[in-house]
């Protein structure tokens, strides 16, 4: 008759399995550390060549360098992204979800034609941009959120 595991062994086994369980924890929090760290590197980096860009021209770029940093498509559109954070960064004051919208269809109306709810699309990308440290979400007069492009890249 087959018995189950041996009960004297499982708090043993059980401390195995714990401390594996905290080394996993804990890798994958150093390793979201260091991703978060990565990103905001690469905002610094991009923000960089993109103001350098809109000082030399972008003439002075190569076309890979110029997708790298979202001024420039593969093909010849630019993406909802780039195209939301153009809008951002060139706005004087905070723009809401509304607003960005509308100025995203003024630029290229096809980029939202193919977004099931475009308000949400704009959304999630707004949300990442916050996550990025590239704009930061304001309470507008009217109460919504509006967002606005970080000038200066602060230190961390």
């Amino acid at each position: 008759m087959a018995e189950g595991p041996n009960p004297s062994n499982r708090p043993a086994a059980e401390k195995h399995v714990q401390q594996v369980l905290e080394s996993a924890q804990k890798q994958l929090h150093d390793l979201h550390k260091q991703r978060n760290e990565v990103t905001r590197r690469i905002v610094t980096v991009k923000r960089m060549l993109i103001s350098l860009a809109e000082m030399f021209g972008e003439s002075e770029f190569c076309d890979e360098l110029l997708q790298n940093v979202g001024l420039k498509r593969a093909g010849k559109q630019r993406g909802l992204t780039s195209t939301c954070r153009k809008i951002l960064m060139e706005s004087s004051i905070p723009i809401s979800t509304r607003k960005l919208q509308e100025e995203v269809g003024k630029i290229d109306p096809d980029l939202l034609t193919a977004h099931k709810d475009p308000q949400a699309s704009l959304i999630t990308i707004l949300n990442r941009l916050v996550r990025y440290g590239e704009i930061e979400p304001l309470l507008g007069e009217n109460g919504r959120r509006e967002w606005k492009w970080i000038s200066d890249v602060k230190s961390q």
